[in-house]
């Protein structure tokens, strides 16, 4: 326990739990209890609480922790009660960055569960259990992942997600530890096997689609008024219709523009990425989950590589035989080429492997090049 034994010191009260601590039934209301209750034993006066409610202790920008930085500067109190080191911060650096900010400005850093004695061993005690702190995190996230990957590829269960356009998803009970349940919505599977079929029959593209399905006023799912076309393309790619679901195929990333994010993220890694194919891991759902036969959803996937390659938005002037005859070698396509208003046929640029030169600022050869 601290010794400090100042009686009437000024301090402030910050408390933080996570998201993962709030699922475990850790509320931030009993932490601030119990340290207010302490700075009351200690005759202590509060002048003000700081709570981060759902944040990481790996994010250092939290806005209760800055409002309390800042008003540390305006000398509002003079010192600072917090219950454990890993409260503060489960980065080292970040937890060494914040307990020096304060103690320039004069703010004594308080640790309940710690003496506080002001001396070198103090220190080294607050930078070990800060690195404990850290690994610790780590080491939850690792289990939590291997869990989860344990769960797909030897239990072969569906775990819980944003399920698509046409599923329901009852998230696992935690007092009968009944595994999730994934059903099909009768009404949404309906629409997707309309979608399919537009596609698959008629041969409509992706934007044709979505202004059928906003002439049939047919409501999406997020509650919009309209159906977007990423949202028609989202469906109509999704393998879980034809009874295969993958787990692992995205990962958690920083943003590639954090400028335009908001200013507080409650987690470093607040954006995803998709991984590269060979790293998903697919989980066969059973038949009564298939809302779209295997053939069918394949033959969509065809069409739309086709709908983009005839797609009339992808050129200034009609080619002949664009789109209808391939490369003897790898394959690809041939597609229209202005080649500076002598227009021709030429291999995609895609095909650069089969055909070097084939890509923008370089001329392909006359053999890969029918004139129109």
């Amino acid at each position: 326990m601290p010794e400090i034994g100042d009686a009437g010191l000024k301090l402030a009260i910050y408390a933080r739990v996570s998201t993962e601590e709030q699922r475990e039934g850790q509320t931030i209301d009993s932490q601030v209890s119990e340290l207010d209750r302490f700075a009351r034993e200690k005759q202590w006066l509060i002048a003000g609480i700081y709570k981060d409610e759902g944040w990481s202790g790996g994010v250092m920008e939290r806005p209760e922790l800055d409002r309390l930085r800042d008003d540390a500067q305006k000398g509002v109190f003079e010192a600072v009660l917090i219950n454990d080191v890993d409260r503060l911060a489960r980065d080292v650096s970040h937890l060494g960055v914040i307990k020096r900010d304060l103690e320039r400005k004069g703010i004594r850093v308080i640790f309940r569960k710690l003496p506080s004695d002001a001396s070198p061993t103090y220190n080294l005690m607050v930078n070990i259990l800060g690195s404990f702190a850290e690994f610790e995190r780590e080491l939850i996230s690792d289990r939590t992942r291997r869990g989860r990957r344990h769960k797909v590829e030897t239990r072969k269960q569906y775990l819980g997600s944003n399920t698509a356009y046409g599923y329901r998803y009852t998230p696992i009970d935690k007092i009968t530890k009944q595994d999730g349940i994934l059903e099909v919505t009768p009404q949404e599977a309906a629409v997707v096997r309309q979608m399919f079929q537009w596609v698959d029959g008629e041969g409509l593209s992706a934007r044709r689609v979505q202004m059928r399905l906003n002439e049939l006023k047919i409501p999406p799912r997020n509650g919009a008024s309209t159906w977007g076309k990423s949202s028609v393309l989202r469906i109509l790619h999704c393998e879980t219709y034809a009874g295969v679901w993958h787990y692992n195929k995205f990962q958690s990333c920083e943003p590639k523009n954090p400028t335009t994010s908001p200013r507080y993220r409650k987690r470093a890694k607040c954006s995803i990425k998709q991984r590269p194919r060979n790293e998903w891991i697919p989980l066969e759902l059973p038949k009564a989950l298939e809302i779209v036969p295997r053939d069918r959803w394949n033959r969509v996937q065809e069409q739309l590589k086709r709908n983009i390659t005839f797609s009339s938005r992808n050129g200034k002037h009609a080619y002949l035989l664009s789109g209808l005859i391939r490369c003897g070698g790898c394959g690809a396509r041939y597609v229209g080429d202005p080649c500076h208003g002598r227009f021709s046929t030429a291999v995609s640029r895609a095909a650069k492997k089969c055909h070097p030169f084939a890509r923008p600022g370089s001329t392909s050869p006359s053999s890969q090049r029918l004139p129109v």
